[in-house]
């Protein structure tokens, strides 16, 4: 649901099954946070900071990294 950007989904996988889900990672080894800052979801990233805190962010990759800040300067709120 992180690749769509669909919060309202998100949202209530996290309700129902609890923070672990945050930890999980696909084939490529992305966590949710990871894809939704590669989508440009805004939105849904900030709720994703917001339930799984600041280490969240620490699951970034160097690469990944980069985009996550121009993604923060441009796109996101910074709560």
């Amino acid at each position: 649901m992180a690749v769509s950007g669909s919060l309202a989904a998100v949202k209530i996988i996290v309700e129902k099954t609890g923070r672990a889900c945050l930890e999980l990672r696909d084939a490529h080894n992305r966590t949710p946070l990871i894809l939704a800052t590669m989508g440009g979801h805004g939105e849904l990233v900030n709720y994703l900071l917001s339930v799984g805190g600041q280490s969240l962010a620490r699951q970034l990759t160097h690469l990944h990294r980069s985009t996550y800040m121009m993604a923060l300067q441009i796109f996101y709120t910074v709560v």
